[in-house]
């Protein structure tokens, strides 16, 4: 089982625009439909759907693990599991550092830890004009959007 699971495993200064995607994701950490690591990336008008499994963290619809990102006009129509851990979110599972901005997450949600149907976990990040509709299946910490908001 490895890390880094998704379309782009990890990007560092990329802009991905006007895509959709459609897929069944299985990893260990960083684990997203879109990209497991987004360090440093633009992503704008990116629809996906699927699965995502992962076993440890940071685990999410369009993206695991966004680390000073943009995410304008996204969505995820995802069932996003989790079997550890924390950092499981409906579109993002751990954003540290980002904008999320008039994006969605629809689809099932399960874990034992940090839940969020929008992001699983925050630090430092701005998330604005954003909904979620989605199912946790299981829970320890579960917000409406939000697991947990740090700073």
């Amino acid at each position: 089982m490895s890390d880094y699971q998704g379309l782009f495993g990890y990007t560092d200064g990329a802009e991905i625009k006007n895509l959709s995607v459609t897929a069944n994701i299985t990893g260990r950490n960083y684990v997203g439909i879109l990209v497991g690591f987004a360090y440093n990336t633009i992503i704008n008008k990116v629809n996906v759907s699927g699965n995502v499994r992962g076993y440890n963290n940071s685990i999410g619809g369009l993206a695991g693990l966004a680390y000073d990102t943009l995410i304008n006009k996204a969505n995820a129509n995802a069932n996003v599991t989790s079997y550890n851990n924390s950092g499981l979110g409906g579109l993002v599972g751990f954003a540290y550092n980002t904008i999320v901005n008039k994006s969605y997450a629809t689809g099932n949600i399960g874990d034992y830890n940090s839940v969020g149907r929008l992001v699983g976990q925050t630090y430092n990040t701005i998330v604005t004009n954003n909904y979620a509709i989605s199912d946790v299946l299981e829970k320890a910490i579960a917000g409406g959007l939000l697991g947990i908001q740090s700073r």
